[in-house]
């Protein structure tokens, strides 16, 4: 307690906009929207990947060299070829109509909405959050944000709230006779 008091000092003010980025920053609900859009953004590619043509090229190349010495020229002649031998391959794909692959795209869209939904309230989240910080820090007039007495006696009010919410369970927990 006596180093609550100790570490607390006077703090410096932050304007809105500061606290908003780094709240976007730290904010583990936020952190998670975000990720879920860009997670969400990815399924349309996919789900459009599936009722577009796809178009493949392929590409190979072998080369050889074959060198045959003979023991006896007059039989058999002594050579050197270098046969070469290359191949392209060019390949248009139309999947036929499959139900399925449109509702896979169908289901995409709507989860990129759902995704931008949940990224809307998260991002309005943390501005009701600042601005209710705002309000109630308003209400608290002549508290220092760093305030060592008002650290101390929170400290001792959540201190008694707690040893109270478990001593009354407990002592009644020991009148029950086994």
């Amino acid at each position: 307690m006596l180093g609550l008091l100790v570490a607390a000092q006077p703090a410096g003010a932050e304007d809105l906009l500061q606290v908003f980025r780094d709240a976007q920053r730290y904010d583990a609900t936020y952190s998670a929207a975000r990720n879920n859009l860009a997670a969400g953004r990815e399924r349309l590619p996919q789900g459009r990947a599936l009722i577009l043509p796809t178009l493949n090229l392929s590409a190979n190349a072998t080369r050889q060299r074959i060198e045959t010495e003979s023991r006896d020229v007059t039989i058999t002649p002594s050579f050197i070829r270098n046969p070469d031998s290359t191949g392209y391959t060019l390949t248009l794909t139309q999947p036929l109509f499959r139900a399925q692959n449109w509702w896979q795209y169908q289901q995409g869209e709507y989860q990129v909405r759902q995704a931008e939904a949940t990224f809307g309230q998260a991002t309005h989240d943390l501005v009701a959050a600042g601005a209710l910080t705002r309000f109630m820090a308003s209400l608290l007039s002549n508290v220092a944000p760093r305030d060592p007495i008002t650290f101390g006696l929170v400290a001792m009010v959540l201190a008694t709230v707690a040893i109270a919410a478990t001593l009354i369970p407990a002592r009644r927990a020991m009148r029950v006779n086994p």
